[in-house]
């Protein structure tokens, strides 16, 4: 009698990891469309995948975080939300650092996301795999030295946000550097004429430094100095606005007294001078911004009317 043949039930290899599973695991499965060069589809090739142990516990984790989590699936989708979890928990892997609880709150865990999440394309096997589906020699073999360097680089970036958070906010001047035009007024906001701006430290480490905080919270424009209730010149005047005279000037939609009339009374509104506000609203002064007066920066909006009116 002969014996019946054996049938040989090849290893997968990990979705995640790469490496060569043995059979019998939940499989996955990645679809390949190989394309001519005018992008007609040839064929479609299936790739099964599987998972090993130590990714489907990370997978496995991912799906406990995000159930401890809605309100986050509800904000990024489900189906986007997987990949970042499971991303970042693969990330943390591969980096040797300690996995989160599903306990995790939610600004940490949206810490972890913005810094760590998007780096899954480039760990996971499933991303790379070709048709031939073989396996990596060792678990993400196939991420490359730059891509561990970017992974290295993104950590620093999460560990200094994380300091930064306990942090006092920080000053920011405007931009060092040449604006656009030419008749440059440095130093504080053209119109309000305050000197410095705050802005959280962990904002600031987030933006990625100093110099990107300011260019985020400083914005360069170029005006005629007699708009801004300068003289008339024929030279236009460049320099920075804070932000609250950026916002008048945006709703406006052009620099000038009405920008500056706009931003002083919130300015007045927002220190409990009401009365001056109100005052403001019905004697319609000319105002001169800080730009067109060529003097030390203000400590507060708006001090050098402020400070000549009592």
């Amino acid at each position: 009698m002969t014996a019946p043949a054996k049938t040989t039930v090849l290893a997968l290899a990990c979705s995640v990891c790469g490496t060569s599973c043995p059979p019998g695991g939940e499989q996955d499965v990645k679809v390949l469309q190989l394309e001519s060069p005018a992008g007609q589809l040839i064929k479609e090739t299936r790739v099964p995948l599987t998972w090993c142990q130590s990714c489907a516990e990370r997978r496995s984790l991912a799906a406990s975080i995000i159930a401890a989590h809605p309100a986050m699936a509800g904000q990024l989708g489900t189906a986007r939300v997987d990949g970042l979890v499971e991303g970042l928990l693969t990330a943390l892997h591969v980096l040797d650092r300690p996995l989160p609880a599903a306990s995790i709150t939610d600004d940490d865990l949206g810490l972890l996301l913005r810094h760590l999440g998007q780096l899954w394309q480039v760990l996971a096997w499933r991303a790379v795999v070709t048709a031939e589906g073989q396996a990596d020699p060792f678990p993400f073999a196939h991420v490359t030295d730059a891509d561990r360097a970017r992974l290295r680089a993104a950590y620093a970036a999460l560990l200094a946000e994380r300091v930064a958070r306990s942090s006092p906010s920080i000053r920011l001047r405007p931009p060092d550097g040449q604006p656009p035009m030419p008749g440059v007024q440095l130093g504080g906001c053209l119109l309000c004429g305050l000197g410095a701006v705050t802005m959280p430290a962990a904002q600031v480490a987030r933006l990625g430094g100093r110099q990107a905080a300011e260019r985020e919270a400083w914005s360069a424009i170029t005006v005629d100095p007699h708009a801004i209730g300068g003289r008339r010149s024929p030279d236009r005047l460049s320099g920075f606005v804070c932000p609250e005279c950026a916002d008048a000037v945006d709703s406006v939609g052009a620099v000038g007294q009405t920008a500056m009339a706009k931003a002083l009374t919130a300015h007045l509104l927002a220190v409990g001078r009401n009365d001056d506000a109100q005052r403001l609203r019905t004697a319609d002064p000319v105002l001169v911004g800080w730009g067109a007066l060529g003097q030390p920066a203000n400590t507060e909006p708006w001090g050098h009317l402020l400070l000549l009116s009592g």
